[in-house]
Formats: C-alpha cells, sequence, structure tokens
C-alpha cells in the first residue's frame, strides 16, 4: 500500500526545468533519519516523561524544494542620539551612524506549507537546538536522477513559492540583521548572488501529544532532520516549562510509573 502523501500535489505547482534543478546529496539513509527523529521527539531532558506514549511516530523522506541564493547588503543609517552633559543632566543631540554590511547564503523554503523558517546562523539556533539550513554551493548537484529522487519511496515535494518571493524574503531577512532598530535614515542596497533552485533532503514527522504536558488536547507537533547532516532544522515540541513541572511533580510525589 503506498504511502500516504505528506504534502499533497499541487494543481499550480511552480515548474522549473531539470537542467536548472539542483540537488543536495543525502548521506544519512532512512534507518539513520528515523532515529534521529525519535532521538529529537523523545531523548531530550526537556520532553515529557510521557512522550513515548503519545509520541506515534511516522517518518517520511522528503525532497523538499528550497531556493538558494548568495544575498550581500551594503548600506548606512544616520540617527541623532540624545547625551546627557555637565552635572545638572542637560542632553545635547549627538549624530550617530556608519556603514553597515552583511552577507549570507540562505535558504528560502518553496513550499508554503512546509514548516521552516528561514534564519541566519546564530548562537540562539545552537542553543534551542534548531539550525538554519547552511548550503554551500559546492555542495550543489546538478540535475537529480530520478534513481534518486525515489530512493527509500521518498516524496518529492511541489514548490508554490516564486523566485521573485523568495528573493524579497531572504533580503528582508538580512536587512532585519543588519538595519538598527531605530534610525532616521537608513539606506541599503541589497545584492543578490547565484540564485539556485534545489531539494534538499529531510526525514519529516508529524505527531500528536495529549499527556501531561499539553497546552491543549491532541496537540499536533512536528520535526524535520536534515538528511545530509542530522541536525534539526524545523520543530515543535510539548511545552518544555510544562515538561520539568509535571518531572518535578513526580520526583516530589515518589511516582516512577513511566519511568
Amino acid at each position: 500500500m503506498a504511502r500516504r502523501e505528506t504534502f499533497p500535489k499541487l494543481e499550480s505547482a511552480i515548474a522549473v526545468a531539470a537542467s536548472q534543478t539542483f540537488y543536495v546529496p543525502a548521506t544519512l539513509d532512512m534507518q539513520q533519519g528515523r532515529e534521529l527523529v525519535e532521538r529529537a521527539i523523545k531523548g531530550s531532558v526537556l520532553r515529557p516523561f510521557d512522550i513515548a506514549s503519545y509520541a506515534h511516530i511516522d517518518v517520511a523522506p522528503l525532497w523538499v524544494p528550497f531556493w538558494r541564493f548568495a544575498v550581500a547588503l551594503e548600506g548606512f543609517y544616520f540617527d541623532v542620539s540624545n547625551v546627557s552633559v555637565g552635572s545638572k543632566g542637560r542632553t545635547v543631540p549627538l549624530p550617530t551612524g556608519g556603514g553597515r554590511y552583511k552577507s549570507a547564503a540562505v535558504m528560502i523554503c518553496a513550499r508554503v506549507a512546509f514548516p521552516y523558517k528561514p534564519k541566519l546562523p546564530s548562537l540562539f539556533g545552537r542553543v534551542t537546538g534548531i539550525h538554519p539550513l547552511e548550503v554551500g554551493a559546492d555542495e550543489l548537484v546538478a540535475e537529480p536522477s530520478p534513481e534518486v529522487l525515489l530512493a527509500n519511496d521518498a516524496e518529492v515535494v511541489d514548490a508554490d513559492v516564486s523566485r521573485d518571493r523568495a528573493e524579497s524574503i531572504a533580503t528582508e531577512l538580512l536587512l532585519r540583521e543588519v538595519s538598527p532598530t531605530h534610525a532616521m535614515y537608513p539606506t541599503y542596497e541589497p545584492r543578490m548572488e547565484a540564485p539556485t533552485f534545489c531539494l534538499y533532503p529531510l526525514y519529516y514527522a508529524r505527531y500528536a501529544y495529549s499527556g501531561e504536558a499539553r497546552r491543549h488536547p491532541d496537540e499536533q507537533l512536528f520535526v524535520a532532520v536534515s538528511g545530509k547532516t542530522g541536525d534539526v532544522v524545523a520543530a515543535t515540541y510539548p511545552s518544555a516549562a510544562r515538561s520539568v513541572a509535571a518531572k518535578v511533580r513526580r520526583l516530589l510525589s515518589f511516582d516512577r510509573r513511566g519511568a
């Protein structure tokens, strides 16, 4: 029996010629992908003590479409800050500003329904355990063959985000990183290079959770693990605060059920 499509085919999918389509080869097989997904769902100390009883996991191997851009932003901003001077605390305006520059290779998901939020590498990502997709130009391979795409009975997800829309999202992402929160006059010039449409291997699972740490009944959650690096790149989990509180209650009540 064929597996039900995780992301159904679209009647008006964006078509990209095979000669203009690239892919990132997977380095993890189905068994490894399944183990990493289960570890992400059940293995952390921040997960509920009863997660194993509720998370019935069906892992789907996917080829998810992305637009990859090499983006650079260079610009200047001008502002005025009030500075206190003298013993009476008088304030005087002081001009501030300067040039700023930021560049990055940005991955923008080309399927609206797929829950990947574009992000840049950061310390916060390492702390949360959810990593941005980072793909070097040398990792892209041209024209994936049907044999590659159909391995593991993988599902090729249709695209519905245009290149222009993806380019706008990528530019806005970098602009938020470069531009000050408040400035009287910011001006930035984006430069977009090497736009590429590519398929990225992900192991993906949706699951429901109705245990003690739930926010609401039959909470719908998901995890997506990179088939290239093994990193979790998108996920929603049961509440960590509720999970820890439930574990503390069990400890204080000497309840060892499910331990």
